[in-house]
Order: C-alpha cells, then sequence, then structure tokens
C-alpha cells in the first residue's frame, strides 16, 4: 500500500508544514509527522523516504502508528506501534 492524504490531512498553522515526496508533514524537532490512510509504502520508493528515522505516521483509516526505522533517504521501513 501507500498513503493517502486529504485535505484535512494537509492542514498546518503557517509554514510549518513541509512536503517530503508530495506528503505534506509537519516537522517536530529532528523528525517529522504526517497522518493519512492506508499503510506506508517500504522499500527503494517507500513513502517518506526523506524523512528522518524515527519519524511518524498516522494511519487514520485503522487506526494504527508507524514508526520509520530506516534513515533518511535509504530504503523505507516502517514498524506499526503498539496495537490495539
Amino acid at each position: 500500500m501507500a498513503i493517502t492524504q486529504t485535505a484535512s490531512d494537509k492542514k498546518s498553522a503557517g509554514q510549518i508544514s513541509k512536503d517530503v515526496g508530495g506528503l505534506s508533514v509537519f516537522q517536530l524537532g529532528a523528525v517529522d509527522f504526517a497522518t493519512g490512510t492506508g499503510a506506508p509504502a517500504t522499500g527503494a520508493s517507500g513513502d517518506m523516504k526523506a524523512s528522518p528515522k524515527g519519524s511518524i505516521y498516522v494511519q487514520t483509516d485503522a487506526p494504527d502508528m508507524h514508526m520509520k526505522t530506516s534513515a533518511s533517504g535509504a530504503d523505507c521501513t516502517w514498524e506499526k506501534v503498539g496495537t490495539q
């Protein structure tokens, strides 16, 4: 799968958000945060590839939280955080 975002996922306050591979993310400290639907894609063309390790994606249709476990620019790997 891949992340899909609606207009509400792209809302931000001022210039706080940035574009990472076509996704709108919010940077806090050294990591990025994003919301959307669908599990994040992995591998060479994975979602949020440019985001640093430790970034968080909240999947609103599941709902699940995923943490990026790969370094910025490397093949993307994600781990689901916790269980319901």
